[in-house]
């Protein structure tokens, strides 16, 4: 048992301290509670949804009613002792037998709670010596005995647990009959200080923690009860019409999933089934074949809960250019040194409604191209309007003399377009004394020229 138990301490690293607590994230789950394993609430805590799942079709952990699981809620004493004892009860070659007993005092307080059964097997397996609060909160410290002494974890001496301890700045805050627990538990990597090397051994863990703690022991032993199996691969179809079963159970869909090299399979999605994509609560009409999914499946195959992470966009093609003309209805003349002058229709309304924003001259990124239409289009570098006749004209740039007799060093910018009489030419074929009129953005005493249109 000592070996076994220690091969999934040592390769277990917990994402979330017992003590941490992920980012409440506000959306709305598209599943619903029921025996299908789905809870309306697990995209607040969606880090612990899969393995929450996987107790739940175990019958390790169960919601609160309505559907909802609360994951975020501190864990009270009643809730980890029944989550505890509902885990050996379903791997029970890992708990003690039933022969201590329940103190009088203990029963008799219990009366009809709902925990009574949980609570009375805990002190049979010699879990618990003495009544608790069991409407109060469990801390760390407490947990940690709680799950040393249900898995049988073995012992350290004194010296061993003081030396593990020694690492905590608060170790003294550790309660004596918790040492033992907290010791074993850091030993093997189960459990972590924080950042400020403090252990905070009273302060509390959610249900979601406490979850992951217990699934993450199962995967890593093997030690599933068959109840729920787990199918990773690639969706290829998905339909979200829902239906009935051949044996006349209701689904909201199906997922036709390829996993590994063998032939594709369909499958049920139960009408309770929670559906996440990307960490989100979502619905089936959200995936799209390519995504990669985890199905839990129930007892009967049907899904009970799907995780899927989006396949990865192609790539969009982008251009960069300079507009020569801003026409109505999205549509734009472009140039680009490598592609030449082109004319693109913005597709999609806010794309017409960013084109009709620009004016000649302007330096832009078109997004989605393809064949003459574009999805978007940013701007880069907005080009002002200036005025004059050209002296001094070289291949390098010319003087544009402005109507104030001010006289402006023109330079062309990457990719300038240059027209003369409605054609593409070259700087060099200009002449003095001819106008122009000139887009680009100033620079020092100068004009970097992204558009220059000759008489």
């Amino acid at each position: 048992m000592r070996y076994k138990f220690l091969a999934w301490l040592a390769a277990l690293s917990l994402a979330v301290p017992l003590g941490g607590m992920a980012s409440a994230q506000s959306v709305q789950a598209a599943g619903y509670g029921g025996a299908g394993g789905g809870f309306v609430d697990l995209g607040h805590a969606s880090w612990a949804a899969r393995y929450v799942i996987l107790l739940h079709l175990e019958g390790v952990v169960h919601g609160m009613g309505n559907g909802y699981f609360q994951p975020n809620h501190d864990l009270t004493w009643a809730q980890a002792v029944a989550m505890v004892d509902h885990y050996v009860g379903a791997h029970p070659s890992q708990g003690p037998s039933l022969s201590g007993a329940v103190p009088g005092g203990v029963r008799s307080g219990l009366g009809r709670q709902w925990f009574r059964r949980d609570v009375e097997y805990a002190f049979r397996r010699g879990w618990l010596a003495q009544a608790r609060s069991w409407g109060g909160y469990i801390d760390r410290a407490d947990f940690a005995r709680l799950v040393f002494h249900s898995l049988q974890m073995p012992r350290l001496s004194s010296t061993q647990v003081d030396q593990v301890l020694s690492a905590y700045a608060d170790a003294s805050q550790i309660p004596a009959r918790d040492r033992q627990g907290v010791a074993v538990l850091s030993q093997d990597g189960i459990l972590h200080g924080f950042r400020n090397g403090t252990f905070r051994p009273l302060s509390r863990l959610t249900r979601a923690q406490a979850a992951v703690i217990l699934s993450k022991a199962e995967l890593l032993r093997g030690d599933q009860t068959g109840t729920g199996q787990v199918l990773q691969g690639t969706l290829t179809v998905v339909s979200a019409t829902p239906g009935t079963t051949p044996g006349g159970a209701g689904y909201q869909g199906t997922v036709t999933v390829q996993a590994g090299s063998g032939s594709a399979t369909t499958y049920y999605v139960d009408t309770a089934a929670s559906v996440f994509l990307n960490s989100q609560a979502s619905s089936l009409a959200a995936l799209a074949p390519g995504d990669q999914v985890n199905l839990y499946l129930d007892a009967g195959g049907n899904v009970a809960y799907l995780s899927a992470t989006a396949a990865a966009s192609a790539p969009t093609a982008t251009e960069q250019g300079v507009v020569l003309q801003a026409g109505t209805g999205g549509v734009l003349q472009i140039y680009s040194p490598s592609t030449g002058v082109t004319q693109v229709t913005l597709s999609t309304a806010t794309g017409a409604a960013q084109a009709a924003a620009l004016s000649p001259g302007d330096e832009v990124e078109l997004q989605g191209v393809s064949n003459g239409q574009a999805s978007g289009v940013s701007l880069v570098q907005a080009a002002a309007s200036y005025q004059g006749t050209v002296e001094n004209p070289s291949a390098s740039g010319f003087l544009l003399v402005q109507t104030n007799g001010t006289a402006l060093p023109v330079t062309p910018a990457a990719g300038a377009y240059v027209e003369a009489g409605g054609s593409q030419t070259e700087l060099s074929a200009l002449s003095a004394g001819t106008a122009a009129t000139v887009f680009g953005w100033s620079y020092g005493n100068g004009l970097q020229a992204s558009l220059m249109v000759i008489g």
